[in-house]
């Protein structure tokens, strides 16, 4: 169900890929708890709803996903990836101070990740989606 809502919000069916990730999203709440594989399915309605324009919903799933992944051990780089996006949507809601806090904590979990690398300054919105996406070791089907 989760690949296939990808597929379909590839194709430009956000609909459709909302309605079968919500579905997805019940059965991990319901049958695994609060696990990584749930902070995925968050994080996938979060992004359609960001992009209908639902903002406060998306902080709202994005807060989930960051308390989640905070009590996992594994949960660093979904964390980071979260942060990330909230900071986003932050900002887009002009919530600019508590953007730049998540952006913060996002940043610094992406250094120790990646073997304290530096964050580029000047990186492209679409860069860095990509690097924090990156942070997620496996697929979360």
């Amino acid at each position: 169900m989760v690949l296939l809502a990808r597929i379909r919000q590839r194709q430009g069916h956000d609909y459709e890929a909302l309605r079968l990730v919500t579905k997805a999203l019940g059965f991990r709440q319901k049958i695994l708890g609060n696990q990584l594989k749930t902070c995925d399915s968050l994080h996938q309605v979060a992004e359609l709803l960001r992009k209908r324009g639902d903002l406060a919903s998306t902080v709202n799933l994005l807060n989930e996903c960051v308390t989640i992944s905070e009590s996992l051990a594994e949960g660093e780089g979904q964390q980071a990836r979260a942060l990330y996006k909230l900071s986003l949507v932050l900002r887009e809601q002009g919530r600019t101070e508590q953007s730049k806090v998540a952006l913060g904590k996002a940043a610094s979990l992406r250094r120790k990740l990646q073997g304290g690398a530096e964050v580029p300054e000047h990186e492209s919105e679409a860069e860095a989606e990509r690097e924090y996406d990156g942070l997620n070791l496996w697929m979360l089907w």
